[in-house]
């Protein structure tokens, strides 16, 4: 059962973001398979789309605007940055980690080192909408949107 706690969306821009981060084409990039598995797991809707950024972005956008929320988009990134699928290979998880973190700063968040999503600390920096993420402590913002 999903949490009734609800996030407001993310501007498209920001998904999108996050999608090109989570399904960039070489590593380290989900494979179609990874993606397949994730969307499923989360019990987001996939969609036909001719490359992996445009069919998770869409996927992604699709579910919030039927939500009206991002909790399906923490979801999937919370999903997708499971520690325990990283055991083998720790360059890929700082990767994305480092990606997804760059492109949360847009809205506040950040992937902390368990990979889940977390408030950020913002300067004014980032094109005009806040910062990049830091790294202090924070809340987790991902736990109550894991269960499905």
């Amino acid at each position: 059962m999903r949490s009734k706690n609800l996030h407001p969306p993310w501007p498209s821009d920001v998904v999108q973001a996050i999608s090109d981060v989570l399904a960039s084409t070489g590593w380290p990039g989900l494979s179609n398979t990874e993606i397949t598995r994730l969307l499923g797991i989360v019990g987001t809707t996939d969609v036909e789309a001719p490359n992996k950024r445009t069919r998770l972005g869409t996927a992604l956008l699709d579910q919030q605007h039927r939500d009206q929320a991002s909790s399906c988009i923490i979801r999937f990134i919370t999903e997708a940055m499971a520690p325990g699928r990283f055991l083998q290979d720790q360059r890929r998880f700082d990767a994305l980690r480092d990606g997804l973190t760059e492109a949360l700063s847009l809205v506040g968040l950040r992937v902390n080192e368990q990979g889940k999503v977390a408030r950020a600390t913002a300067t004014a920096t980032t094109l005009g909408r806040g910062g990049p993420a830091g790294r202090a402590p924070a809340d987790r913002v991902g736990a109550p949107w894991c269960a499905s």
